[in-house]
């Protein structure tokens, strides 16, 4: 009997009707034309008789309520390769379609699951009672030290491998730099997967909650993507590059491991099981989250952090400053024949500083936006449909309206009704009380 799976892009969990997570398509017997519209993300094609031959095709259709929404393009059957013991067939996907998984050639992929673990990068270094250890190089028994138990030993090192490019960002690793949670907290930067659980003020919280572009960042990558995890049989936390850091749970989740077979050849008793959390974890809505987040931005530098907003506008791609300003008024002299005018400044995240849950980029709030000419003036409606590119949704108070910009607003020039003069642009705005520097600008 021959059984091989394919498991579906990403792309398909963005329809409503279906659990691609969990539904399952099996084809039997000498079927081997499949038909993925009842929404499955996994092709199984099991029996005697199933079977694809060389150069074979699926192609794979996404339906939402009975109806053709998306073809993803198809996959050519090349042959099948063995893996830690499982089967999986190699494909080849051309340059229409993608699969999650691991590369074996230009164009050819393995195809096991799409969901990374929370789990650890290749190298980082996990304390045992003989020292730091590479993770990948951690054996059953090593001892560990943790936080809310005895020593205790390596159960099983669970492994998955992905191309950069199947992870896109989301599931890219987040570097923690040295130091970002405290003195030497980690002591070097440590790379864990975005949903990996650091230990906070007694708290396990994600490390994609704790991105603020600085100290802990988060970039994609095309190359290959080693993760892993130590298995302790009970969830706890252990010291990773110097910081407290979750061990795997178990949560009915251990066959996404790419070495799954290896823990089923080693434990073949085992029954899956459902562990309970060593602490509890902070929800990105969660009330402890803004005050964790303070702390980690008090810990930038300096030139981190500024107070100005740095307002300016781009005419045409030329920077221009203001020739005037007054608290919080600035005035601009726009060229004649202006065909593009953003006005920018700094961004920053409220939810990123810990002031609140606010999690949009701001720039500046806008309260009135005016165009001049002698004594002629127009002002901008700030709720105008039309000064929406670069804008958060106009908010009203009583009789004032306001906007918030993301730090590149665009102003749609033709409202003012100026034609190709120069004129002045008036901007009365508040800004934050702070804002990030970027990394590129403090380089510069």
């Amino acid at each position: 009997m021959t059984t091989t799976y394919w498991t579906g892009s990403n792309n398909i969990n963005y329809s409503t009707n279906y659990d691609f997570g969990t539904q399952t398509y099996t084809v039997t017997g000498t079927d081997n034309s499949p038909d993925l519209s009842s929404g499955a993300n996994t092709l199984r094609i099991s029996g005697d008789n199933a079977t694809m031959n060389s150069g074979d095709t699926v192609s794979v259709d996404i339906y939402s309520g009975g109806t053709l929404q998306q073809n993803l393009g198809s996959f050519q059957y090349l042959g099948e390769i063995t893996v830690g013991g499982m089967n999986y067939p190699l494909i080849n996907t051309g340059a229409n379609y993608q699969v999650y998984g691991i590369i074996l050639s230009a164009g050819g992929y393995v195809a096991n699951t799409a969901d990374p673990f929370t789990c650890y990068l290749r190298g980082t270094r996990i304390m045992t009672v003989r020292g730091l250890v590479a993770i990948e190089e951690l054996r059953p028994g090593d001892m560990l030290a943790t936080r809310f138990g005895p020593l205790r030993p390596v159960k099983f090192v669970g492994r998955q491998s992905f191309s950069g490019v199947f992870l896109r960002q989301r599931g890219a690793p987040v570097r923690i730099a040295a130091g970002a949670l405290g003195s030497d907290q980690p002591c070097r930067d440590l790379f864990v997967s975005p949903d990996h659980s650091m230990l906070i003020d007694d708290r396990l919280v994600q490390a994609k909650l704790l991105i603020n572009g600085i100290s802990i960042t988060q970039t994609a990558t095309a190359a290959m993507v080693d993760y892993f995890h130590v298995d302790l049989g009970v969830h706890d936390c252990v010291i990773a590059e110097g910081t407290w850091s979750e061990s795997y749970a178990e949560m009915g989740n251990r066959t996404k491991f790419h070495n799954a077979a290896e823990f089923e050849a080693a434990f073949p008793n085992h029954r899956p099981l459902s562990q309970p959390m060593c602490r509890p974890q902070v929800q990105g809505d969660g009330v402890e989250l803004p005050a964790i987040r303070a702390a980690i931005m008090a810990r930038l530098p300096a030139e981190a952090r500024s107070d100005e907003a740095d307002i300016h506008v781009v005419a045409d791609g030329h920077r221009f400053d203001a020739m005037a300003t007054d608290d919080a008024t600035m005035v601009f002299d726009i060229p004649p024949d202006t065909k593009t005018l953003r006005l920018m400044s700094r961004a920053t995240s409220p939810a990123l500083m810990g002031w609140n849950a606010d999690t949009r980029m701001l720039g500046v709030n806008l309260i009135a936006l005016t165009g001049q000419i002698g004594r002629q003036t127009r002002k901008l409606r700030l709720d105008d449909p039309a000064f929406s590119n670069g804008c958060y949704k106009a908010e009203r108070c009583e009789d004032q309206v306001t906007r918030w910009t993301n730090g590149a607003a665009e102003i749609p020039l033709g409202r003012f009704g100026f034609g190709r003069q120069g004129f002045q642009l008036v901007v009365e705005s508040v800004q934050l009380p702070a804002y990030l520097v970027m990394p590129e600008a403090l380089a510069a």
